[in-house]
């Protein structure tokens, strides 16, 4: 994955504004969606959904159901 870099800010004070705005599109860009492009490549098959995970105690089950309901959440179910 080649790394994204954002443009130097202007030398001249008066190009600031369109620069500021230019890279907060680009920004919403970059970042709209990406967890849900990620999560989208999952498939859970577990229906139990559980936001609580008691780390001292949890099982593998208590793992696995946390962890499939936050793929869930991240592909907006």
């Amino acid at each position: 994955m080649t790394a994204m870099r954002f443009p130097d800010p202007p030398t001249d004070p008066a190009l600031l504004p369109l620069w500021a705005a230019n890279l907060v599109r680009d920004l919403n860009q970059a970042f709209d969606g990406t967890a849900e492009r990620v999560a989208g490549d999952y498939v859970v098959t577990s229906t139990a959904t559980s936001r609580t995970l008691p780390v001292a105690t949890a099982s593998l089950a208590d793992v696995g159901n946390v962890l499939a309901t936050l793929i869930d959440d991240l592909q907006g179910g």
